[in-house]
């Protein structure tokens, strides 16, 4: 996945188009996205850069569970917090 958005990203860019995709992974979006739009249920509730949007408080708004981020070669991971309830297998 890494290898065909990043080829995806760079033909967008030499060719100066628009790529519009859907990523539900927000570690994938902040690598190739220079714009993120967030919906939940429909509703917009971000607009911006990935600097911007993410972040453990607005990845929590939107998924609903708690995001941790881990720091490491100058950028973040994100990842959800399960809870405490949640029946690990």
């Amino acid at each position: 996945q890494s290898i065909l958005l990043d080829q995806i990203r760079e033909l967008a860019h030499s060719h100066g188009k628009t790529v519009i995709a859907a990523l539900h992974d927000p570690n994938q979006a902040a690598f190739v996205s220079d714009s993120l739009l967030m919906l939940k249920q429909g509703e917009q509730i971000g607009l911006g850069s990935p600097k911007e949007l993410l972040n453990p408080e607005k990845l929590e708004q939107l998924y609903g569970l708690p995001v941790e981020d881990i720091r490491t070669f100058g950028s973040a991971m994100f990842f959800p917090v399960p809870r405490k309830n949640v029946r690990h297998l």
